[in-house]
């Protein structure tokens, strides 16, 4: 029966673990990633598998065993345009929030697509992007991903107090 002391925490004992257990008790969690090589960071899948892991059962219907069924939202940010991104990664986002999904909530999604690369395009070989574009789609697109993310914050918190 020694098993049962890590039931529902990670086996893993580290500095991350006291976080873990923090996070599993709060009413909400977003998570943000930019999507490299067609998926979120290796860092960030490392981390949703630690945080997840531990509350996901081997039986019939994966039922979670997490302490809250906490709110959740995830943010992706890409260096492609939106139709790109959904040629590109039809699957990927299911695929990233299954484990979240099934151990807390189904995430709400935020994009933030083309999004300006470099702090000087002139320091790089990117032929593939004109800068003058980029900048301009970062001074008119970005406080708009901005809003949406705020937007997204307030919908999560008005949910928690009703």
């Amino acid at each position: 029966m020694g098993w049962r002391r890590n039931f529902g925490k990670c086996a893993y004992p580290d500095e991350l673990t006291p976080l873990l257990d923090k996070i599993s008790q709060a009413d909400g969690l977003v998570l943000a990633s930019p999507i490299y090589c067609g998926d979120v960071t290796g860092m960030m899948r490392c981390f949703i598998e630690r945080l997840t892991f531990p509350f996901f059962e081997y039986k019939q219907g994966y039922p979670s065993i997490a302490p809250k069924r906490l709110k959740t939202a995830m943010i992706y940010t890409m260096n492609v345009t939106e139709e790109l991104a959904n040629q590109m990664y039809p699957d990927m986002y299911n695929r990233t929030e299954f484990m979240i999904e099934t151990v807390f909530t189904k995430p709400e999604r935020i994009f933030a697509y083309d999004t300006y690369q470099f702090s000087d395009y002139d320091k790089y070989v990117v032929e593939t992007f004109d800068k003058n574009k980029k900048l301009k789609q970062k001074e008119d697109q970005f406080p708009k991903d901005l809003q949406k993310a705020y937007e997204a914050g307030v919908k999560m918190a008005l949910s928690l107090i009703q």
